[in-house]
Formats: C-alpha cells, structure tokens, sequence
C-alpha cells in the first residue's frame, strides 16, 4: 500500500515538473488585452504560442507571432520577410512590388510607405485591425528583430463576442 502512495506521488511531482518544463520552454500561453488583430483574434482571447516553432523553421508571411515591445508581448501578422520591399499605397500593402490578398484585414491600412527595404534578420509587421493597431507602419525603427520574436500563434479561443476556437 505505501509502495503505490510513493508511486503515485512520484508520478504527480513528474507529471507537474513536465508541464512546468512544457509552460517555460514550448508553450506560452498569452491573453490578448487589444483590438490590434481583430477579427482573427479577438480582445481577451487566450493563445497558445509554439516557442519552439522557429527553431527549425523559417518564419513565414502570414504566420501570427507574439514578440517582446518594451517590455510587453504583442501579438502581430508577419507581413515582410528579409530583402522583402514593402510599399503601402492607397490602402494596399505591396511586397515586390505585387499586391498583398489580405482578406483577414479590418478596416484600412491608413498609410503611405513609399518604399522600405526589410533588413537581414527582421521582418515587418501588421495587425489586421489596420485602423487601431500599433504596427511597423507607425514605430520609428519598422523592422522588427527576429531575436525579440517569442513564438508562433497556433491556437487562440475565447468566449466573447460568443464562444470560438481558432487554430492557425
């Protein structure tokens, strides 16, 4: 009897130090507190982010990360890769010169960026809430660093405006 009380605690205490092990090295999970990516993403939704999603994969457009910004994880779509020139004219984002399809976009892309040219390590990025949303468009360096770049978004639910799941 005592042999399966010390077997089932040590199978508690392993269990609970895989899942701080799992929280601490290849899932974040995060709380969305603005309107930056609605409609994909909704204000308080919960994500689940793969920290480990680009270790031995490249970062692609499109996909939805969480990175640090002052001290802050924010949550936006990778819209320009490396080398890639982004141009946003009368409402339309451009990457080499041709059209971006955004159909995942609220709202205008309310600006004008005549021609940036994406750095080695960096990619720019969007919300798709292009009317409220704090992006590459309005921060005084555009580029965002591959090392403050935290993980990819693969999973974010909530229960407002009603219940939904989403799986990226």
């Amino acid at each position: 009897m005592r042999k399966n009380r010390i077997i089932q605690l040590v199978c508690i205490l392993l269990s609970i130090l895989f899942l701080w092990f799992c929280l601490k090295t290849v899932l974040l999970i995060r709380f969305v507190p603005s309107e930056s990516m609605m409609q994909t993403i909704m204000p308080n939704d919960i994500l689940f982010v793969n920290h480990l999603a680009y270790k031995h994969n490249n970062i692609k457009r499109g996909d939805i990360i969480v990175f640090s910004e002052d001290g802050k994880d924010v949550v936006k779509r990778v819209i320009g890769l490396p080398d890639d020139i982004i141009e946003i004219k009368q409402n339309v984002v451009y990457v080499n010169g041709e059209a971006l399809v955004e159909e995942y976009v609220v709202g205008n892309t309310v600006s004008n960026i005549s021609s940036y040219t994406v750095p080695r390590d960096c990619y720019f990025v969007l919300g798709d809430n292009r009317e409220n949303s704090n992006d590459s468009r309005l921060w005084d360096e555009p580029f965002l660093s591959k090392s403050n770049i935290k993980g990819r978004v693969f999973v974010s639910f909530g229960i407002l405006p009603k219940p939904h799941i989403h799986a990226y």
